[in-house]
């Protein structure tokens, strides 16, 4: 045992730098396959339904430019370079389509595919429909959400290649498979975002910009520029990585760089913008209100009922997160990692957009923490550095029980705390590929109630927004109507679908409030089955957002009379 774990100490030792070999890429390639696997498995996770508040703000956006042709997004509340690379899987999809190949999920016959032809038209988002989570062919957004899986990927990728040029292949390698299994990086990854893409270019400009300033090469400046401007051309908070190269090129400075590198700093950033968010010219005025807005949003109006107060609060808030999402003992260590990077060549380089930009996000009022997601691979590139810092310090031959025990923890532990990382990410993404969602959970249900009942009718209610792929798997004749309208009407139905309760979310639509009052009012008593339940207050069907998983109530035939008679008073004339 003691010799096993010498030779596997020997071989985890670093190795210079510029050092490469076979089993490195050996490695590299499978744990590339492992981010990819772990990224692409929760892409399908809520589908036909949408469970992401700002998905369709991209997808849905790419793909009524698709149907249009209209190629001004009219939304510039994020840079728009991620929505016309959905856009460009959007029309691969189509085209993937056009091959007869049945799609990820069954379509409606007669809507989608007619005549071996798709139709556009049929194609329906919240341009069409005005409701923001509804997409009538959801296997566009489950190729959306793989491209971005593939982003992530990229980004472990750039990890191992930064984190080799900082500490060597070892350091490189151990970074990308922390990354790899990252959760939080995992979670975003598997939905359609602007942070992830905005995280990959502004980590490569990191890349670009640490290479600059160990050759002194113009072209990695270059690449460095062209990278910060798509970064900001993905969010706008991307431009801030412009640091990295400004502090490479100053760090070159006794090198005599060439004077129009320093003229590049600006143009060429600004450029690569533009060429992702074009209409930012072309339609300045729209451009201006909405970029405005969200600097606005962030600096003082602030998100949410209780907006975060920006300094030293806020900077507590982001430091608790980080160690919520990267872990606890492995942030310690990577604090130690971050003073071994600031000693090597090009570690500050590597570290002053990140720790400027942690700072800065500090000052808002706004805390989405998907904004720091650029920081974790330089955390995970500096808990690397510390481990093979500490792994090459070590003597060969044990001469005490603490040197022992710290070979065993660390040749032993680490990979052991990356297997447990690997098999909880794969393990949540399996289950979120293969589970249905509870409106789909239901519709397998009224289909088994029905089986042997002899031309049974079958009520939906209508606040359900049950996905119409769904509804064309039902084997029995059925009606989507208003909740009171369901209940309350003379017509017997054989089963009936409704939400387990209903809510609305937002105060600036007080009648959204009424309305769910009303209708709980009207709920039917003990459901033949409660789907999603119980009911706790984040899975109720929500009358003005989106569901996420809401408790669905399903009733045997003869129950609608049971809600009480004034609640059926009170029902709209019009029937809604």
């Amino acid at each position: 045992m003691r010799a096993y774990l010498t030779t596997a100490f020997n071989r985890l030792k670093a190795r210079p730098p510029g050092q490469r070999g076979p089993r490195d890429a050996v490695v590299l390639l499978f744990i590339l396959m492992l981010a990819a696997t772990v990224r692409l498995l929760p892409t399908r996770a809520g589908l036909p339904y949408l469970h992401e508040w700002d998905e369709p703000q991209i997808a849905s956006t790419a793909l009524n430019m698709m149907k249009t042709g209209d190629l001004n997004p009219h939304f510039f509340h994020y840079g728009t370079l991620t929505i016309y690379a959905q856009l460009g899987v959007d029309v691969a999809h189509f085209f993937f389509l056009m091959r007869a190949h049945p799609p990820p999920f069954p379509v409606e016959p007669g809507r989608f595919i007619e005549h071996g032809e798709i139709d556009l038209g049929s194609i329906e988002t919240f341009y069409d429909t005005g409701f923001p989570w509804e997409v009538s062919h959801p296997s566009f957004y489950l190729w959306n959400r793989a491209f971005n899986a593939l982003l992530g990927t990229a980004t472990v990728f750039v990890t191992f290649l930064l984190g080799r040029l900082l500490a060597g292949a070892t350091a490189g390698l151990l970074a990308a498979a922390l990354m790899a299994v990252q959760g939080f990086h995992v979670e975003l990854s598997a939905v359609v975002n602007p942070d992830v893409a905005m995280t990959l270019f502004a980590l490569t400009a990191i890349w670009a910009s640490v290479a600059f300033s160990q050759n002194g090469l113009a072209r990695w400046l270059v690449a460095a520029l062209v990278c910060c401007g798509l970064a900001a051309s993905a969010k706008y908070n991307g431009a801030f990585s412009v640091v990295a190269p400004m502090a490479a090129l100053a760090a070159r400075r006794r090198y005599a760089a060439p004077a129009w590198l320093w003229v590049a700093v600006p143009v060429v950033p600004a450029l690569a913008f533009l060429a992702g968010t074009p209409y930012a010219l072309l339609d300045l005025p729209s451009f201006l209100s909405q970029a405005g807005f969200e600097l606005y949003h962030y600096a003082a109006r602030g998100h949410g009922a209780v907006p975060v107060e920006p300094g030293w609060g806020h900077f507590a808030l982001q430091v608790r997160r980080v160690a919520e999402h990267f872990g606890v003992v492995p942030a310690l260590v990577a604090l130690g990692g971050l003073a071994l990077l600031a000693r090597r060549a090009g570690g500050l380089v590597a570290l002053v957009y990140p720790a400027l930009y942690f700072c800065s996000m500090a000052t808002t009022r706004a805390p989405f923490h998907r904004n720091l997601l650029v920081v974790y691979p330089l955390l995970a590139i500096a808990a690397a550095v510390a481990v093979v810092f500490v792994l090459a310090r070590l003597p060969a031959t044990p001469a005490s029980r603490w040197r022992r025990a710290s070979r065993v923890t660390l040749a032993v532990g680490v990979p052991v705390y990356l297997g447990f990382l690997a098999f909880a990410a794969a393990r949540l993404g399996w289950e979120q590929w293969e589970r249905r969602e509870t409106r789909s959970q239901a519709v397998d249900a009224v289909n088994a109630m029905t089986r042997t009942t002899a031309a049974a009718r079958v009520g939906i209610a209508g606040e359900l927004r049950v996905h119409r792929l769904d509804l064309a798997r039902l084997a029995a004749p059925y009606e989507v109507r208003p909740h009171l309208d369901l209940v309350c009407a003379a017509e017997v139905y054989d089963v009936i679908v409704t939400g387990a309760r209903y809510a609305g979310l937002w105060s600036a639509m007080p009648e959204a409030k009424r309305q769910a009052r009303r209708l709980n009012a009207a709920l039917l008593a003990e459901p033949e089955l409660l789907i999603g339940g119980p009911v706790d207050g984040s899975n109720v069907t929500r009358l003005d957002a989106l569901s996420r998983e809401p408790a669905v109530a399903v009733h045997r035939g003869g129950r609608q009379a049971s809600p009480r008679p004034e609640a059926c008073a009170e029902r709209p004339t019009s029937g809604g």
